[in-house]
């Protein structure tokens, strides 16, 4: 019984630990940084808002742009280019304000998208798979109403 215990404690560090490790809140805490994973079945965010905030750490090599796929519950996919040109790269405070390099560059790379113009749905289930980079990278999170 003592040792169910300590396993299930330890393990529930461990799971709330790792959900951490995926979303940073700015100095200020007005917006939410979420840190996509490597791990495809990574834990589930509730995200709420029309603005969506990623950071992703390139250590490949600088590129224009990023691949996104969308994956609903029942496995539909939707890809999208994403971020070139300035269009959703941004500073990390929360003036977002837009970043003078185009691109995704080496190192920490702010990123934001408008969930409107990836014609996702309130109340459904998301995988967001960051393609582009050395390795895939995702974020499973249910867009829940404001």
């Amino acid at each position: 019984m003592k040792i169910n215990f300590i396993f299930i404690f330890i393990f529930s560090v461990f799971l709330e630990s790792s959900l951490y490790s995926q979303v940073k809140h700015s100095p200020e805490g007005k917006k939410t940084f979420y840190k996509p994973t490597l791990n495809s079945n990574s834990n589930t965010i509730q995200h709420k808002g029309k603005l969506f905030h990623f950071e992703i750490e390139n250590t490949f090599k600088k590129l224009p742009s990023l691949t996104l796929v969308f994956t609903d519950a029942k496995g539909n996919q939707q890809h999208f280019a994403c971020c070139s040109d300035n269009g959703g790269l941004e500073s990390s405070d929360d003036d977002a304000r837009p970043r003078k390099e185009k691109g995704i560059v080496l190192g920490k790379n702010y990123l934001k998208i408008k969930m409107e113009d990836y014609n996702l749905k309130v109340g459904e289930t998301y995988k967001m798979t960051i393609k582009g980079l050395k390795d895939d990278l995702f974020v499973n999170f249910k867009y829940a109403a404001l």
